[in-house]
């Protein structure tokens, strides 16, 4: 007899040990296939593929793009209007329709816009910039040198259009307002230019030339050399150029070439640091009409320092909410991903503890804790608060103007008994404070004083369970924070 509160129990360890992937935990590639009308992806290696918007959700898909921070992934359907879809296929939208004949797309990361190139109903063709739901479509100046641009790369940071010109075959890069036109390169016979893409870690710029070479190309972006500066031949091809590239600036060594070759019906990664090709997917695959590719990198983790002895903090504490009504502010501090004593000061740490430098057990290691001192500005009065966490630490104030900085301190527990009697000894100090502020307050004396000291053995109670090893230096302090 099956039991079937077995097989659920099984089937619920399955998932909790063997958690479904999601297509953002991993780098991949997505492209498209114009003889199949489907977008897939792979990782970066040609493994896992999978169809993410199958045949009949969508006609003729090209020109791929990809927003990182939203995980939306674009694409020109038809060449008449601009879609958009969850990273899993979900969520299909029209975003700008009744487009005439684009050519090139592509994502603006920093400001979170769309970046197209169209027909202009004319022999000519602009490039166009708009927001990511498709609002706010605007013409970037068509003046010298951009009758026909064709395909585009971004400089983001620096707010630079790179693009192609295959009627006289040039490349040349406009600033985001259309001015400042320089010739970057000029490639005389090259009237095909279907792709390029930009290594702004090493300064160059890739294009495919279709026309009188079936060739990757690249020069220098370095508007002071090009295009004095020449060009160079990257790959060659026997018959036909890619019809998609894009340049992977972050790996290292590299950069990494990704593109559809049209000779062999394939994806091929090339490393030009070691000049090792790779076949990613073939018709092996399933390939039948590549045209398109772009990818989804995963963004860098910043590592989180560890607080050790000698740490400094340069920045204020971050001020992230400021509660009127409650006389109450919200800051954010420094993340450290942990604590930790030199050797020596650690095995004189557990000798004093345990009485012999032992292996550190479960939360006898060095911990962090925040101190956070906002001081009035008018009067000195202070406020104080502990913290074990760096993010969303809230701290009560009351009227006039304040500024709060902060340190972190290496703590490491203390026997239970001990701390028995720290906290015991630290709770009658308060009480003869408290019993001071009430004398100081009957006798129409200044209460700022015992205060400020009942603050600062409010933080030494709290910390009684510990002993403070090591205090960062103070941070600097927030701009004034004001309350009626």
């Amino acid at each position: 007899m099956i039991n079937l509160k077995n097989i659920t129990l099984v089937a619920l360890a399955l998932l909790i040990f063997n958690p479904p992937t999601l297509l953002a935990e991993f780098d991949a590639i997505f492209y498209n296939d114009l003889e199949l009308n489907t977008i897939s992806r792979a990782e970066l290696d040609g493994s896992n593929v999978e169809v993410v918007v199958p045949t009949g959700q969508t006609s003729s898909p090209d020109f791929l793009a990809i927003h990182t921070e939203t995980e939306k992934l674009f694409w020109v359907e038809q060449g008449m209007r601009i879609m958009s879809a969850d990273l899993d296929g979900s969520n299909i939208l029209e975003v700008i329709p009744s487009l005439s004949e684009v050519q090139s797309l592509t994502v603006d990361q920093v400001n979170n816009q769309l970046y197209y190139t169209d027909s202009l109903g004319t022999s000519e063709r602009g490039i166009f910039r708009a927001n990511l739901d498709g609002s706010g479509v605007t013409q970037i100046n068509t003046g010298q040198g951009m009758e026909n641009p064709t395909a585009l790369a971004l400089d983001a940071a620096g707010e630079k259009i790179y693009y192609t010109d295959p009627f006289v075959g040039r490349i040349n890069v406009v600033d985001y307002d259309g001015s400042n036109y320089t010739e970057v390169a000029f490639r005389s016979g090259a009237t095909g230019l279907p792709a390029i893409s930009l290594d702004l870690e090493n300064g160059h710029i890739y294009w495919v030339n279709g026309g009188s070479a079936q060739a990757i190309e690249r020069t220098t972006i370095d508007p002071d050399q090009a295009p004095s500066a020449g060009f160079e031949t990257v790959v060659s091809f026997d018959f036909s150029p890619p019809s998609s590239l894009v340049v992977d600036d972050s790996v290292s060594p590299g950069p990494d070439l990704y593109w559809v070759d049209q000779d062999t019906i394939s994806i091929i990664r090339r490393n030009l640091s070691t000049q090792e090709s790779v076949t990613l997917l073939s018709d092996d695959d399933g390939l039948i009409g590549p045209q398109s590719l772009t990818l989804k990198k995963l963004p860098e983790e910043e590592e989180v320092p560890v607080l050790v002895p000698g740490t400094e903090i340069e920045d204020a504490p971050e001020v992230l909410e400021v509660e009127t009504e409650n006389k109450l502010v919200v800051l954010q501090l420094k993340e450290f991903s942990g604590a930790s004593l030199d050797e020596m000061a650690f095995a004189q740490y557990q000798t004093e503890a345990y009485g012999s430098p032992i292996v550190s057990l479960i939360n006898k290691s060095p911990q962090v804790r925040y101190e956070v001192t906002a001081v009035r500005q008018t009067d000195g009065r202070i406020k104080k608060k502990i913290s074990k966490t760096h993010a969303n630490v809230r701290v009560k104030l009351g009227p006039g103007a304040w500024k709060a900085s902060y340190n972190a301190k290496i703590v490491t527990r203390t026997g239970a008994a001990k701390a028995k009697r720290k906290r015991g000894r630290i709770t009658n100090r308060l009480r003869k404070i408290r019993g001071n502020v009430i004398d100081r307050k009957q006798a129409g004396q200044s209460t700022l004083a015992p205060r400020n000291r009942l603050q600062k053995v409010r933080v030494r109670r709290q910390l009684s369970r510990f002993r403070t090893r090591e205090t960062t230096p103070e941070s600097p302090a927030t701009p004034t924070i004001e309350f009626d």
